[in-house]
């Protein structure tokens, strides 16, 4: 008959038996909790879908033991102490270590209860019955002018006044080389490209900055008075430099885009060369004649107006100039000293108290040699007188005089 009770357990035949340890730690405590953790991750692949952090309570080198927890909850971007009144659920699952080896993960705590490990238990006790899980990072201020502006780019950008990229217009020559990317002003160019309208086009520029050429001269001149009179600043003197290095590169690209399209464009006259052709009306040259008869003479044309210069005025003078009664009157009525009356004001006092000195260029080596075989020319083209022979009076007191 058999028995209705199980046998007693005895040391020698043992009814259960312990599990393996599964995983052997480094000789490393500060690397343990990595180590547990990823061993936990291996055995468990489902617990990447949640935020896993391992904290170990009480760690001991010499024996090889270790006693934590791993934290386990939902991923979010709340920070943890607003877990609990957001009703994030999390649970624990228990960590030990004994001779550096680890504990098999069986159970885990979800707060009240201690439940066996499992995945469907697991994902059960973490689901968060809420709809949303709104991020709490506070967003920048909303701008009411940066939809009309274009984005913003090594300080350039804002007001919408320079191109954003860089691309060959349509109509544009196939060349190996990028179209220049030219001034907001010279832009307008680029349709003419490749047109029987584009040499028209490149002259009418041309004269624009032939024109700013001229007032940045005016200014440069303005701004040697004011260094005189010790009232320029240096802001004044830095901003006529960028207008003159922009000027330059703005006569770079348009000669570039030129050469790219095929026309040959000649340069600009710098001021100095304005200056001989001044100096060379003024001296009376005349231009050599292609033939040697003489050719009609074209009406005269009017005689440009000469640039005063004022150098030769001392700060003392300058100061006294703008110190007197009517320039201060005029200063007070206009609230500044740069205003167009004034500055011509002074100018005609300093005109009329020191005198001006015009600067005129002496004609160039060239048209010395040039004149000069004009004339050569217009001489030989004049017809000689026949000299006379002596006569009978002639040579009788030639005799009388030998």
């Amino acid at each position: 008959m058999r028995s209705l009770f199980l046998r007693p357990a005895t040391t020698e035949e043992p009814q259960t038996k312990e599990a393996g340890f599964t995983h052997r730690l480094s000789e490393t405590p500060d690397n343990w909790g990595q180590e547990i953790g990823s061993e936990l991750h291996r055995q468990y692949p489902f617990l990447s879908d949640y935020e896993v952090n391992v904290s170990l309570d009480k760690v001991d080198q010499g024996r090889g033991f270790a006693f934590g927890y791993a934290d386990v909850a939902n991923r979010t971007e709340r920070p943890e102490i607003e877990h609990e009144e957001a009703g994030i659920p999390h649970i624990r699952i228990p960590l030990v270590a004994e001779e550096r080896q680890v504990r098999p993960f069986s159970v885990f705590l979800d707060g009240e209860r201690v439940l066996p490990l499992g995945e469907e238990r697991i994902r059960e006790t973490l689901f968060n019955p809420a709809m949303f899980d709104l991020s709490t990072s506070v967003p920048r201020d909303p701008s009411l002018v940066e939809p009309l502006m274009p984005p913003q780019r090594s300080g350039i950008g804002m007001g919408g006044e320079y191109k954003m990229a860089m691309a060959l217009e349509a109509g544009s020559p196939i060349s190996s080389s990028p179209s220049p990317s030219l001034d907001y002003r010279d832009e307008w160019l680029k349709k003419y490209v490749g047109t029987a309208l584009f040499e028209k086009a490149l002259e009418l520029q041309k004269q624009f900055l032939t024109l700013d050429q001229e007032d940045l001269s005016q200014r440069e001149m303005e701004q040697t008075i004011e260094e005189s009179s010790g009232r320029a600043s240096q802001r004044m003197a830095k901003n006529l430099q960028r207008d003159a290095l922009h000027l330059e590169k703005r006569n770079l690209d348009v000669e570039l885009l030129a050469a790219q399209a095929g026309v040959q464009m000649a340069a600009a006259p710098s001021p100095h060369e304005q200056g001989l052709d001044a100096a060379a009306q003024e001296g009376g040259m005349e231009e050599a004649p292609e033939e040697a008869a003489p050719a009609p003479k074209a009406p005269k044309a009017a005689k440009p107006k000469e640039k005063k210069a004022f150098k030769h005025i001392s700060k003392e003078q300058w100061e006294a100039i703008y110190k007197s009664d009517k320039i201060q009157k005029m200063i007070q009525k206009h609230m500044t000293h740069d205003h167009p009356e004034v500055i011509n004001e002074v100018y005609s006092i300093a005109a009329n108290q020191y005198g001006y000195h015009p600067k005129v260029y002496p004609p160039s080596p060239g048209q010395q040699a040039q004149k000069a075989t004009a004339q050569a020319q217009k001489a030989s083209a004049q017809p000689q007188k026949p000299v006379a022979s002596p006569g009978v009076k002639t040579a009788s007191l030639l005799q009388a005089i030998a």
